[in-house]
C-alpha cells in the first residue's frame, strides 16, 4: 500500500501521517501530548521519541541500514520470536525475522488520555524444517503521549505450545555511557555474555567501564537510567518481562560491528524489556502473550 494509500485508509491529520523515510521505507510520525515518534513499518521499529520539551530519548547509528532484510541498529528492534541466535540452526537471522520483515497496519486510534496508538500487525506461518516451524501471529501497539510504550502481542495460531524468547531492544541516547548510572537492578542474577558466567548485581548503581552484555535474570521491575550530562532520568517499566539486558559493546565490539560507527559506542546505551535464556515463555495454541515497555522521562535528582 502507498504512504497516499496509507493516509487515506488510516492517517488522522496533526497525529498520525505516513512518510517516506530513510531507504525509501515508510514510517508514521505520531505527535501527542507535545512529543513526536516515528514508527517504521519495518517490524514496528521506533526510530525516535521526543517528549515534550525534551530531546530524543532514542539513539541511532549514522551507519544503520535501511532496507528490507536488515535490522535498524537503533531505536527499538523487536527481536522476535527468538532472543539472540536460534539454538540449533546456525542460519537463522539474529534476534528473529520480525525485526527484519514489514508489518501491515490494522489501525490508529486517539487515546482517551490524549495519546494516539498505532497497531501493525504480521502472520508467519513456517513450513515444517524452517527457521521457525510454529505458526503465529504478531502485534505491535506503539503509544505516543506523555510517555512511550511499545507493546509486542503474540498469538500462538499453532498446534503446540510456542515457546518464545523476546525483547523490545531499547537503544537510549546518553551524553557518555562512562558517566551515567542504571538503578533497580540491585541484588539480582545476571549472566554475563562477556565472561561467560553468572555474577550478583551490587546494591550500588550500576556504572560502565568495559564491554557489558547482561541478562538479568527473573527481573520484573521498573529500572532507571540516570544521566547528569543531559540532566534527565529515563525509567524504563514494563510487564510481561521476566529479564532485563543490559548492553553497550564499548571500543572493540563496536568496531567489529559494519552498521555501527566506530566511535559512537559513548553515545548509547541499551536496557532492554525482554524474555530471554531461562525466562522464555510458553504460549499454548490460541492463546496470547503480551510484553510491553512503558518508558518516561524526568529531571535527575
Amino acid at each position: 500500500m502507498s504512504v497516499d494509500e496509507l493516509n487515506r485508509q488510516f492517517g488522522i491529520p496533526g497525529v498520525a501521517a505516513f512518510e517516506e523515510g530513510e531507504g525509501g521505507l515508510t514510517k508514521i510520525v505520531m505527535s501527542a501530548e507535545g512529543s513526536v515518534a516515528h514508527v517504521y513499518l519495518l517490524g514496528g521499529h521506533v526510530t525516535s521519541w521526543t517528549p515534550a520539551g525534551g530531546k530524543d530519548v532514542l539513539w541511532l547509528s549514522r551507519e544503520s541500514q535501511y532496507m528490507i532484510g536488515q535490522p535498524i541498529r537503533g531505536g527499538i528492534p523487536v527481536c522476535h520470536p527468538w532472543f539472540g541466535a536460534l539454538e540449533g540452526n546456525e542460519s537463522a537471522p539474529m534476534h528473529g525475522y520480525v525485526r527484519v520483515m514489514p508489518l501491515d497496519v490494522e489501525s490508529i486510534e486517539l487515546c482517551e488520555d490524549g495519546g494516539v496508538s498505532a497497531l501493525l500487525w504480521a502472520k508467519f506461518s513456517q513450513p515444517a524444517g524452517a527457521a521457525w516451524p510454529s505458526d503465529f501471529e504478531i502485534r505491535v501497539r506503539v503509544t505516543v503521549g506523555r510517555n512511550l510504550s511499545v507493546a509486542a502481542e503474540t498469538l500462538n495460531c499453532g498446534q503446540a505450545d510456542l515457546v518464545l524468547s523476546e525483547a523490545l531492544h531499547s537503544y537510549f541516547r546518553v551524553s557518555d555511557v562512562r558517566n551515567v548510572s542504571v538503578t533497580g537492578l540491585a541484588g539480582q542474577t545476571f549472566w554475563s555474555k562477556v565472561t561467560g558466567s553468572e555474577g550478583v548485581q551490587d546494591p550500588d548503581p550500576l556504572t560502565f567501564a568495559a564491554q557489558t552484555d547482561r541478562v538479568y535474570k527473573h527481573s520484573t521491575a521498573a529500572v532507571e537510567l540516570h544521566d547528569h550530562g543531559l540532566d534527565r532520568t529515563i525509567r524504563i517499566a514494563k510487564r510481561g518481562s521476566r529479564s532485563t539486558v543490559v548492553w553497550n559493546p564499548w571500543i572493540e565490539k563496536a568496531v567489529a560491528m559494519g552498521d555501527f560507527g566506530d566511535d559512537e559506542w559513548p553515545e548509547m546505551l541499551c536496557i532492554e524489556t525482554a524474555n530471554a535464556l531461562d525466562d522464555a515463555v510458553t504460549i499454548p495454541p490460541g492463546e496470547t502473550h503480551v510484553m510491553e515497555t512503558c518508558i518516561s522521562v524526568g529531571p535527575t535528582e
